[in-house]
């Protein structure tokens, strides 16, 4: 007689079985090593953004993160670590972030390609993470697989590895898959040890970029899927565990508004039209995560929305929504990754504005996990009914990422530099005026002045009240000698803006230029007002001061610019200047030397280097600066004379003569070139008469 077998009791059912776990892979799937699969996805994230590496700093946002922060480019120290949990530097609080920023600087100084690096090898990392924490939840391999290849290819994902700036998620979402490991080990093995850990992991990933406060809310949906935590006696216990995690985030989340707020990059409502573009930027991911084309940096907010596309979107997302509830108990993989994609595009989704993107590619880095998990297991499930299934979604794990990876390396491409990158957002938007404003900076720093002005141009048709370009359009005529149409642009900045820190620099250097030395000194200082740190403010009001006769001042503010920014040729030159004008050479030769060293172009540097050499009747060494000033600027008959006055003194005569000759072709009115060239004539003759 044979036995019955006995029926599972539902006492003795797994949380797994009743909450719908995914089971074990069948047998019909292709049986490879976890190992093999990691090896796979680490190859294809270094063949798709390997060239990263290559590439230099960007001018969109690298500036204040990288190589023109001070407090950066110090590198790491005490000072450092207080200064990024205490500053609110670029509107945002992202302590963590500024302190890896400060580690690269130490290890890799100015050289980006490493920096580029970092990046790349913790995308690297989270993606392995991303595997493994999935692959030991649910034993799935392929699909955890699946989940993984998309974190690491995926065209929308580019922008959080190839852009410097953003290292705030690839840092950020490398805590956040930390702590989700590290909570994982909680469940299964609690522990005071396993809670604090993942307690500070999640505390580094919110301190990285806040954007990952949704992590207790994401870990209570992993609750109920694939932990099945909700079961039992203790249905509580995972809602009570998380409250500390709670108060972590909403103490970052005040903090990082006040930061926000205070630095003017949250939107108001009556600027940001809210409900159109929520609802219509969760539906364009979705777009995107199917086929990520024309992607870009940047995309304005969308005017004039249709009243049917705003109420279709909305339709969609409830539909997706109640049925994701609905069918929570058969499929809970389409519950939770529906709302974790929900959840966790809710502190970027625009509900709260910062910045004045419509959207952006770095915001699916974390919430893309939940429609791939919903993606992967969806077609698991189908797979299992039938052969037909299975071999449709073979071919589609084998076609789709490949078009992904294809994508993702062209996207990579456009990060080359700033050039590329914002020819492309322009070429694949509309109206955006943004993206002509960088376009046209990174053209007035190739050279391309012309060409930068007329982008500067064409972003001002689009927005006219945008003050970043009034700004930008401001310095490009500043840099070509229009300076009466550079203040009219750059006060029009301010008035628009009065926190762009910039503008006001170049308001203050383009005063300056006109000797309007008083005003000049209250657009510095109001520039300070806003950025204690800016070197430039300082050497520019410190040339202001010196200018007024406020010497020890002047003085006191272009030491203060030297040591803030080591490197800035400008501050150095006009320190010497004024050591040299009050007498003290030994300190005018040493920050002259200093000015020429760091920019061998300036060629009022190396002539008043000359002066000194001279001074200290050294004129070998000063014909070599007064040479070196002629070439660099012909057209000055100051240096010519100089070069002149230089040569005679070391009875180079005949070398003489054409310097003051040059000297009184460019000024036929110069009565000392004129007597020196007569000077000089009168003892060549002499001396040759003589045979010497």
């Amino acid at each position: 007689m044979k036995a019955v077998p006995r029926r599972l009791s539902r006492r003795s059912a797994t949380p797994q079985a009743r909450t719908g776990a995914a089971p074990v892979e069948s047998s019909s799937f292709v049986p490879v090593s976890p190992w093999v699969l990691a090896g796979i996805l680490a190859l294809l994230v270094l063949v798709v953004y390997g060239r990263v590496a290559t590439f230099p700093f960007l001018n969109y946002d690298d500036p204040d993160y990288a190589f023109e922060n001070p407090n950066v480019r110090a590198g790491l120290s005490a000072h450092g670590i207080v200064w990024a949990f205490t500053s609110s530097y670029a509107a945002n609080w992202v302590p963590l972030t500024w302190i890896s920023n400060m580690a690269d600087y130490s290890l890799f100084g100015p050289m980006a390609g490493l920096h580029h690096a970092a990046n790349l090898l913790l995308h690297l990392a989270s993606t392995l993470l991303l595997f493994f924490v999935l692959y030991n939840l649910t034993q799935a391999r392929w699909c955890s697989f699946f989940v993984a290849l998309v974190f690491a290819i995926h065209p929308l994902h580019v922008e959080s590895v190839a852009w410097i700036a953003e290292r705030k998620d690839a840092l950020s979402g490398f805590f956040f898959l930390l702590a989700l490991a590290a909570y994982v080990f909680y469940v299964r093995r609690p522990s005071v040890f396993s809670y604090v850990g993942t307690l500070a992991l999640f505390s580094c990933a919110v301190l990285s970029k806040p954007m990952v406060v949704t992590f207790p809310v994401l870990a209570l949906l992993m609750d109920y899927w694939p932990l099945g935590r909700y079961e039992g006696r203790n249905k509580l216990r995972p809602v009570l565990e998380k409250l500390p995690f709670f108060l972590i985030a909403i103490v970052v989340s005040r903090i990082t508004y006040s930061v926000q707020l205070a630095g003017g990059s949250v939107s108001s409502l009556a600027q940001v039209p809210i409900a159109a573009n929520v609802l219509l930027s969760y539906i364009v991911y979705l777009r995107d995560f199917i086929w990520p084309a024309n992607l870009a940096v940047f995309y304005p907010y969308r005017e004039n929305v249709a009243v049917w596309k705003i109420a279709g979107a909305l339709c969609i997302l409830a539909a997706i929504s109640a049925m994701a509830w609905k069918l929570r108990g058969k499929y809970p993989y389409l519950f939770v990754g529906w709302f974790w994609y929900l959840i966790a595009l809710i502190p970027v989704i625009g509900i709260v504005q910062e910045g004045g993107q419509s959207h952006a590619d770095r915001y699916t880095y974390i919430p893309l996990i939940g429609i791939s998990v919903i993606v992967a297991w969806s077609a698991q499930k189908l797979a299992e009914n039938s052969k037909a299934a299975r071999q449709v979604c073979a071919a589609a794990l084998a076609i789709v990422p490949c078009v992904w990876a294809t994508l993702a390396w062209q996207q990579v491409g456009y990060w080359r530099d700033s050039i590329a990158l914002f020819e492309h957002a322009v070429a694949v938007t509309q109206g955006n005026y943004v993206a002509y404003n960088s376009l046209g900076n990174a053209l007035r720093e190739a050279g391309r002045t012309e060409d930068a002005i007329s982008m500067f141009k064409t972003s001002l048709e689009i927005k006219n009240d945008f003050a970043n370009t009034h700004g930008s359009l401001g310095e490009a005529l500043l840099s070509e000698g229009a300076i009466s149409p550079a203040v009219s642009e750059l006060q029009q900045a301010v008035r628009l803006d009065p926190k762009l820190t910039t503008a006001r620099v170049n308001l203050g250097s383009a005063l300056n230029q006109t000797e309007q030395y008083s005003d000049a000194a209250t657009a510095y200082r109001a520039a300070l007002d806003l950025a204690p740190d800016n070197a430039e403010a300082h050497c520019g009001l410190g040339i202001a001061l010196a200018e007024t006769g406020r010497q020890e001042e002047a003085k006191q503010q272009l030491l203060e610019s030297i040591r803030l920014k080591p490197d800035y040729a400008e501050a150095h030159y006009n320190l010497g200047r004024l050591l040299a004008g009050a007498g003290d050479g030994a300190g005018g030769f040493r920050e002259l030397t200093a000015a020429v060293r760091l920019d061998p172009d300036n060629a009022s540097a190396h002539a008043n280097l000359g002066t000194l050499l001279a001074q200290q009747e050294r004129f070998e060494d000063a014909v070599n600066e007064y040479r070196a000033a002629v070439k660099l600027d012909p057209a000055s008959v100051r240096y010519h004379f100089n070069l002149g006055s230089a040569l005679a003194r070391l009875d180079r005569f005949d070398d003489a003569i054409p310097e003051f000759s040059e000297a009184l072709k460019l000024d036929p009115k110069f009565d000392a070139a004129r007597e020196s060239l007569g000077y000089c004539v009168e003892v060549r003759d002499q001396r040759r008469r003589l045979g010497r």
